[in-house]
């Protein structure tokens, strides 16, 4: 298992948190990983590092959904909002593969927002550090774990 996978899993078993292993083939993207997985893309929670007014914060949404950078800039009243690039993500996860970052930002130091669509789904799926491997938890346990900014 790698050293991301059992971070994951020592801080979910800390925090006493049932969840789901899912292994699955390595894949490009979090869309295509839920295809891979039959299930339906907005299931499967993509992470997207963000920038606003120079504090960094993770949004989490589902795989087929994109940022209205605009819109999310005015609903959070800042003046600058970016989309950090992956190699600049990497940094806040060094001990996780490229495009696998897991969601669970308080893990990593960093705010988390929501896409409010989520909350429709009893559980959120989401990579846990490597293309090979998903976890999937209680939507609640997760609003719990993260305490994010839930927006549209």
């Amino acid at each position: 298992m790698p050293l991301t996978a059992n971070r994951i899993h020592q801080y979910l078993n800390e925090q006493e948190v049932g969840y789901t292993r899912l292994i699955h083939r390595r894949d490009d993207n979090a869309h295509q990983t839920s295809r891979g997985r039959r299930r339906l893309p907005n299931d499967f929670a993509q992470v997207v590092g963000l920038e606003a007014d120079g504090r960094q914060f993770l949004a989490v949404l589902p795989a087929d959904y994109y940022i209205d950078l605009p819109r999310l800039k005015q609903a959070m009243g800042v003046k600058q909002l970016r989309v950090l690039p992956k190699h600049s993500l990497a940094t806040f996860f060094p001990d996780c593969e490229q495009g696998a970052f897991p969601p669970l930002g308080n893990l990593y130091g960093l705010s988390v927002i929501v896409d409010e669509s989520l909350a429709d789904y009893q559980t959120i799926t989401f990579n846990a550090g490597t293309p090979q491997e998903s976890i999937q938890i209680d939507y609640d346990t997760f609003v719990r774990l993260t305490q994010p900014r839930v927006m549209d």
